[in-house]
Formats: C-alpha cells, sequence, structure tokens
C-alpha cells in the first residue's frame, strides 16, 4: 500500500509560520500541502501556495478575505482552518489533517462506491455544504479530490479558496477556476457564483462516487464544456434511488435546482438515520483497511519512544487482559476511565505468539467474534455468556472474555464446517412483512461462510457482504421501521468487522491508542447489534 506522505524534496520549505513540515501531502493548481503538528500534537495540513500567487496583491486581498471567512465556518462534514497568514511572504493556511483518502483516490484504487456508501456520502456532503453556505462562503471547486473520507462520514475541504484564484492576474484573462468536469454552465459562462453551482457540483460528484465516472465523460476542456451546456447528464450505472434527486441537481438553470436543504431532506429519507455511523462503519472494507496509509504515527516519534517490540508487547497487553489482575476491573472488561489494572500478568514470552509468522495478533473479542460470525446473532449472547470468565459482567461484552487462570487467549480455528445457525419459531419470519424473509436468508448465508479468525481481514470482508445482503434486504422492506432497523443492523456488522480489523493492524503497528479505540468501537457495535437483533425479531416474528 503506497503513503500518502512524501518526503520533503529541496526546493519545498521546511517551515510555515513556525510550523515544521514533516512531509509533503500533496500538490495542485495553487500551492503545495504539507504535513505538520500543534505544539500539542494534533495534525496539520497547511496550504502554502504558490510564489506567483504571492505576488499578485490582487489574490492577496481575495484570500485574506477568504480564509477569514472559511476560519467562521463551524460544521461536522468540513475541515476547521485553524490557522493562516495571509500577509506572509508566501501566504499559508492551516486546516486540521483528516487521516483518511480522498473521493478521488478512493473511486480510483477501489472502483464505485456502494449504494448505501453514496446514500451517506451525499448526506455529509449536503451538510458540509450547508455549514459552508451558512458563513456566506460558495465552493466553487467541489470535487472528488476536495471531499476526504473519514471514519465518521466525509469532509468537504479547501471551500471558497478558489475565489481568491478566480480574481487573480494568475490565472489569465477571462480564466475561470475550477476543474472543467465538475463547473456548472454558470461557471463556464462566466456568471455571478450563487449556492445553486455547488449543487450541481455535488450532482455530479455524487454520479462520480457511484460509477466511477463523471456525469459529462471526461475529454478536452471544451468537448466538456459543450456536453456540460447542452447535453443530458449520463446517468448510466446511477442507482434508481438517486437519479430523480441527481437529475434535478444536474439542471441547466441554476433555478430550477433544488436547494441543499431539500437535497439534505431527500438524504435522510434514504439513509432513515440522523446519527453519525461508527467508525468506519460507511465504507467498505477495502477503503478502511487503505487508512493505515495515512497514519501519522511515525512523524510522532521522540528518542524517548519505546523501540517497536515493546510497542507491539504494550498494544497486545492492551489487547488481551489476563486473568491475573489485582484490584482492577473484572476479567475481560475494559477498565473505566480513571481505572487501572494494578498489577498485569505479562503474556509469556513478551507476546510474541504470531498469526501467520507476521507478529503479534491482538486477540479482540475473540469469543464474541466467533461466537457472532461462525454460529449467529440468536446464539451470541448464550455463547459469550458461557465462554466467558465467571467474574465477567452478566450482560454481554464485546472486550475479551479471559478464562479464568490463564494469561493468553489463542483463537481456535473454526471446523471444516462451520455451525449453521437454525433459527429458531420465535425468530423466522412468518408475517407478510417484505425485507423479513430477506433478512432471515442473509443471516442463513452468513452462517455458511467460513471462519478464520486468524485472518482479520478475511473477518472484515464477510461482515461487510453480510451488511451488503441486509441492506439489500432493507430496500425489499416496506415498513420504515423495519427498513431503519434492517439498516442499523447492517451498519453495527460493518463497524464490528471494520473494528475488528483494524485493532489486529493497531496491534502489529504497535499503537496502542488506536488498538483502544478500536476496542472500544467494536464493544459499542456488539452491544448495538444485540439490540438490532431484538428489534428485528419483534418486527419479524
Amino acid at each position: 500500500m503506497n503513503s500518502r506522505f512524501a518526503p520533503l524534496s529541496p526546493d519545498d520549505p521546511h517551515t510555515a509560520g513556525g510550523y515544521v513540515l514533516r512531509a509533503r501531502l500533496g500538490a495542485g493548481g495553487m500551492g503545495r500541502v504539507y504535513l505538520s503538528f500543534t505544539p500539542g500534537g494534533r495534525a496539520l495540513a497547511i496550504k502554502v501556495v504558490r510564489p506567483d500567487f504571492a505576488d499578485d496583491a490582487t489574490f492577496r486581498r481575495r484570500f485574506r478575505q477568504e480564509v477569514a471567512a472559511a476560519q467562521r465556518v463551524q460544521g461536522l462534514y468540513t475541515v476547521p482552518v485553524v490557522d493562516s497568514d495571509t500577509d506572509a511572504a508566501v501566504p499559508w493556511m492551516a486546516t486540521a489533517y483528516v487521516p483518511g483518502p480522498s473521493l478521488s483516490q478512493a473511486v480510483e484504487d477501489h472502483g464505485p462506491l456502494p449504494p448505501v456508501t453514496v446514500f451517506r456520502l451525499l448526506a455529509g456532503v449536503a451538510e458540509g455544504l450547508d455549514a459552508v453556505h451558512a458563513c456566506n462562503v460558495i465552493h466553487r471547486d467541489l470535487k472528488p479530490a476536495n471531499v476526504l473520507l473519514a471514519q465518521d462520514g466525509p469532509r468537504v475541504i479547501d471551500f471558497g479558496i478558489a475565489r481568491a484564484a478566480d480574481a487573480s492576474s494568475v490565472t489569465g484573462t477571462g480564466a475561470s477556476v475550477g476543474t472543467p468536469a465538475f463547473m456548472a454552465p454558470e461557471q463556464i459562462r462566466g456568471r455571478s457564483a450563487t449556492p445553486a453551482l455547488d449543487v450541481f457540483a455535488l450532482g455530479n460528484l455524487v454520479v462520480y462516487a457511484a460509477t466511477g465516472h463523471t456525469a459529462f465523460g471526461e475529454g478536452h476542456r471544451d468537448a466538456l464544456f459543450h456536453r456540460i451546456l447542452m447535453e443530458p447528464a449520463d446517468l448510466d450505472g446511477c442507482p434508481v434511488e438517486l437519479r430523480d434527486m441527481v437529475t434535478r441537481c444536474l439542471t441547466k438553470d441554476p433555478a430550477g435546482r433544488p436547494t441543499l436543504a431539500e437535497v439534505l431532506g431527500f438524504a435522510r429519507k434514504l439513509t432513515e438515520r440522523e446519527t453519525i455511523p461508527l467508525p468506519g462503519s460507511w465504507l467498505p472494507a477495502e477503503i478502511v483497511a487503505s487508512f493505515t496509509a495515512h497514519d501519522t504515527a511515525r512523524f510522532t516519534a521522540t528518542r524517548d519512544d519505546p523501540p517497536p517490540d515493546a510497542g507491539r508487547r504494550v498494544a497486545a497487553r492492551s489487547a488481551v487482559a489476563p486473568a491475573a489482575v489485582e484490584a482492577g476491573p473484572a476479567a475481560g472488561t475494559a477498565p473505566r476511565p480513571g481505572q487501572t489494572a494494578d498489577k498485569v500478568t505479562p503474556v509469556p514470552g513478551g507476546g510474541e505468539s504470531g498469526v501467520g509468522g507476521k507478529g503479534v495478533l491482538a486477540v479482540v473479542a475473540v469469543v464474541a467474534a466467533v461466537a457472532f460470525l461462525a454460529i449467529g446473532p440468536e446464539k451470541v449472547l448464550d455463547t459469550l455468556r458461557s465462554s466467558a470468565s465467571p467474574t465477567t459482567e452478566a450482560a454481554p461484552r464485546a472486550t475479551v472474555p479471559v478464562a479464568p487462570h490463564t494469561t493468553e487467549v489463542t483463537p481456535q480455528a473454526p471446523s471444516s464446517t462451520p455451525p449453521v445457525w437454525t433459527p429458531t419459531a420465535k425468530a423466522t419470519p412468518t408475517g407478510p412483512k417484505a425485507g423479513c424473509e430477506q433478512a432471515h436468508q442473509a443471516i442463513k448465508t452468513q452462517n455458511g461462510r467460513t471462519q478464520d479468525v486468524k485472518d482479520a481481514k478475511k473477518v472484515n470482508t464477510q461482515q461487510h457482504a453480510f451488511a451488503d445482503d441486509l441492506d439489500k434486504a432493507a430496500l425489499e422492506a416496506t415498513d420504515p421501521e423495519l427498513r431503519r432497523v434492517l439498516h442499523d443492523f447492517a451498519a453495527d456488522a460493518r463497524a464490528m468487522g471494520t473494528n475488528y480489523e483494524a485493532s489486529d493492524a493497531a496491534a502489529k503497528a504497535g499503537n496502542a491508542q488506536s488498538l483502544s479505540d478500536h476496542q472500544a468501537a467494536f464493544s459499542t457495535a456488539s452491544d448495538k447489534m444485540s439490540s438490532d437483533l431484538a428489534r428485528y425479531q419483534s418486527l419479524c416474528r
């Protein structure tokens, strides 16, 4: 997997406004973007403008105005501008760093996104644009490269800055700043920008995410402009649920496009969820796996940091809470905030039990994962209780329930013929509700898959396949409540798989904080799945 970070070249600056630049993140028409950190350790993306823009007085004035406006934007799906110096010899601005790929990277590397992911992308980007417009800023250059995919949703970046370049003499007389394939008709004609310009780009962005191509194709700029101005959008491959709204967004006349409020209302009906998804649960497994290429941990090491092997041992002990714990939390449960275990028996051999010879496997919720993945959600509670230590809480937990008098948990390889869950009468959908039988079949299919808990990536992929089947069942449901339940069930299944694989990766990298975060997210998803199952049963009796 290629890293997102490039080393600094001889012509790159080494500082910007006192911030030490650690690596180059990318480059664009206005300048280059670098990785840096605040004194407190938070990662930043610092954009340093091109010298020819810096020498243009009109650009500087407009850049100052736009940065000031962008600093007022406070949206969940935008990236905050945290610092800037528009009067420096070379102006720069700093935003929070988002450790995830751009939409363009994700589609280029992994292909079009699944419909459920596109639905949430539409909702998040629309909400981000709404926050931008609330501060009287128009993005002007919304495109796949300016949407980052974070674990908890998309982020809109570079809003408003294109306007500064648009006013600069550097771009040439009569030139418009923007990406040709994503420009609106009025932008091509050089007319005044309104929020409808960003709505047009949003419609095109959704087509790209869902199909891998833009609504008006590729090619020379003049050919693109002709198609945007004169021809209908190409929506081949676009999910049927999106076509009417996307067609309205891509209307040639800006007055005929929907408002962002309308788009948001439509997106809420699609997702039927108004809460932020669990980390990673909205993205396909292969994109989540690519997040490691965006981890900044390698740039924060100091001379006082423990060696890599020590980090892996710390991570392993965080992942597997041994039974020999005095004055700490119950075995197999995570400590509450402020509560620590006084003594922990180390894993024999320094935690070097390997997985395929590649290092330590953090056995993150092995019993819970095996119970759910190989037996089925109907039996997960009984399996957890029978497998857990007597000191484990009665309620199911997704952290590792450790057997008494053991210091290490080793996953057992599944049998060649995995147990098949036979639904009880309680769970069998006998009523006429559409979607119940499809969900029932999705669970049976999941139980028929061969499981290998040592292969975290495969576990994650299978969980996402299960979630996709549940989402398809939800689309068949006519009862809004059942549709909501099945989408929740799918999101939580994805979260379990995603955080299982991410915990394994964090342990191998020796990143104890990331390991702890993903364990907590796995635990939350496991608890939610128990609730999802009960709701599904009650609706599909």
